[in-house]
């Protein structure tokens, strides 16, 4: 997979031109709404695990409702996903 990650970043990171990645979250979470922003966020919440690992809040997503959502992009593997994930809503939480 030599450059895969470079093809990955050039497909779904282009800050200029997020057109397909807005159609693209679209289709992966099948919503009838279209995405009509993203913003690629590099915030990042240390320690918010119990394992101290951080989350890193990659896209910042609003829909056509003005629903907000954040979607984490990684290539490759993501070991204890699931933690992550809910230090994320932990401290989203925290900040609502």
């Amino acid at each position: 997979m030599d450059g895969s990650p470079l093809r990955f970043k050039a497909t779904f990171g282009n800050e200029a031109n997020t057109l397909f990645l807005r159609k693209a979250l679209q289709a992966l979470i099948k919503s009838e709404t279209p995405i009509k922003e993203v913003k690629f966020d590099k915030n990042t919440f240390e320690g918010i695990t119990r394992d101290g690992r951080s989350g890193i809040f990659d896209l910042a997503c609003t829909d056509d409702n003005d629903n907000h959502f954040i979607v984490e992009m990684q290539y490759g593997d993501a070991p204890y996903f699931v933690q992550r994930m809910n230090g994320v809503a932990r401290a989203i939480l925290r900040l609502a």
